[in-house]
Formats: structure tokens, C-alpha cells, sequence
């Protein structure tokens, strides 16, 4: 019970400081032609950047059926939001079921303690702590469809990413490894050169390939760090380095 009302003040925190916050960054990513967004924040930003500026974004919560894969809104930004939303609440009633097991799926709110059309207040669905491997509710159909880009993509661009969710970072390996031509982009303005890298993007990925007290400076261009069978590239900000429009991107 304890550990209910602290994620309940916890998450009105996130929506409270989530109010107000500058949106104007997050047009040229609605805007570019990518396979999807992914990411692991439970807040609405993308969301209300996209309601901001007239984009349409879809997190495919109201659209799935309960089922094991997950579908978005036509003609609309497509957001993976791969560990839920504190706008999500698992009480929406579907038709189907076999076995007289009954068919839940979600609501989709516009605030973190807005009740659901049932006037149910049932828990924001987040997949956090020692539940982001959970096979209940919607979490194997979000990383199905996950895995589903990632077999579709030549390109990932990762930002504000820490690699710390093993579950993610061994499919971004999987997917490094089976094609030498895959590429990633991590962008971090403000890269640590020295760990603990908690909390930091490209310390995080360096972390990961092995480099766990040091990271190559910014000053050195085209930095090979081994992923899976490839190689990522780290290149400073005055490369510029950009996506091929002939690939497909998340």
C-alpha cells in the first residue's frame, strides 16, 4: 500500500513538471519520415507536442485488442511507448476471450488521475522495476512490435537513452549482429568522458561495449566501438553526421 501512494505522488510529479515544458524541439521528430517512435518514459510530451502543432500521434493503447500484436491509428505518428504511460488504465472491456477468460484492454486518458469512461480508477499501467518483463497486460505485444522495427531498420537513432534495460539493449544487439551495414546514431550533447555513467546516453553504450572508465573524446572522429558483429560510430557535432533517406529509421 505504501509503495502504491509513493508511484501515485511519484507519477503526479512527472505530469505536474510534464505541464508547461517547452514542446517546440520534438517538431522536426514528428515531422521526419521515420518507421516509428520508441521510448520508455511513461510522460506525454510527444503527445502534447503533436496536439501542439497539429501531428497526430498515436501510442496504439485504444487500438490494441488484447492480443499479441499491437496496431496504431492510421495516418498518424506512430509512439511505441514500451514501458505504458500514466495515461493508460487497463479496464476497457472487449468483446472475445475463449474460455470465459475475460478480454481487458486500455484507456487511454489525458491525465495521469482521470478516471476511465467506466469510471473505474484502476492503476496507471506502467512497466517498471521488477515488472519490465512482465508477460501480462500489453507488454508482449509492445515489444513484439518493437522487435518488429527493429527487423525493418537500417538506421536507429538513440537519444536520452542510458542502456541500462537489458531487455532493450539485447535487442539492439540482436539486431547489430545480424547485418554488418546497420548503423545507430546516439545523440548526446553533453557526453561524460570519465564514469559512473548512470544516466548517460553514450557513457551508457560505451559502458556497454566494454569501455567502463573511459570514452573516446569528441575531438576524435569515427570512434569503432564493437556491437554485436558491427560497429557503432561516434562522431562529434561538427560531422553533422546524418540519416540516409534511403533507410529506414526509428
Amino acid at each position: 500500500m505504501l509503495l502504491h501512494f509513493i508511484e501515485r505522488d511519484a507519477l503526479h510529479l512527472l505530469s505536474a513538471a510534464s505541464e508547461g515544458a517547452p514542446l517546440d524541439h520534438f517538431l522536426p521528430l514528428l515531422q521526419e519520415d521515420l518507421l516509428g517512435i520508441a521510448t520508455l518514459n511513461y510522460d506525454t510530451l510527444v503527445e502534447s507536442a503533436g496536439r501542439a502543432h497539429g501531428v497526430r500521434v498515436s501510442t496504439g493503447a485504444e487500438e490494441w485488442d488484447g492480443g499479441f500484436r499491437w496496431r496504431f491509428a492510421d495516418d498518424a505518428v506512430r509512439l511505441l511507448k514500451i514501458h505504458g504511460s500514466f495515461t493508460w488504465r487497463p479496464s476497457k472491456p472487449l468483446d472475445g476471450g475463449g474460455g470465459g477468460v475475460p478480454n481487458i484492454g486500455l484507456y487511454e486518458m489525458s491525465a495521469v488521475d482521470e478516471p476511465a469512461p467506466n469510471n473505474r480508477v484502476d492503476s496507471t499501467l506502467i512497466f517498471g522495476g521488477q515488472v519490465k518483463l512482465t508477460p501480462h497486460g500489453p507488454f508482449p505485444a509492445l515489444m513484439r512490435q518493437f522487435a518488429d522495427w527493429l527487423e525493418q531498420a537500417d538506421v536507429i537513432v538513440a537519444a536520452g537513452f542510458g542502456f541500462a534495460d537489458e531487455h532493450i539493449v539485447g535487442a539492439i544487439r540482436r539486431w547489430a549482429s545480424l547485418d554488418a551495414n546497420r548503423k545507430m546514431i546516439i545523440v548526446d550533447p553533453y557526453p561524460r568522458t570519465t564514469g559512473p555513467f548512470v544516466g548517460d546516453t553514450y557513457g551508457g553504450f560505451c559502458t556497454r561495449c566494454g569501455r567502463d572508465t573511459e570514452i573516446p573524446s569528441a575531438a576524435y572522429l569515427d570512434t569503432q566501438l564493437p556491437l554485436g558483429r558491427t560497429a557503432s560510430t561516434f562522431s562529434s557535432k561538427a560531422s553533422s553526421p546524418a540519416c540516409p533517406h534511403s533507410s529506414e529509421r526509428m
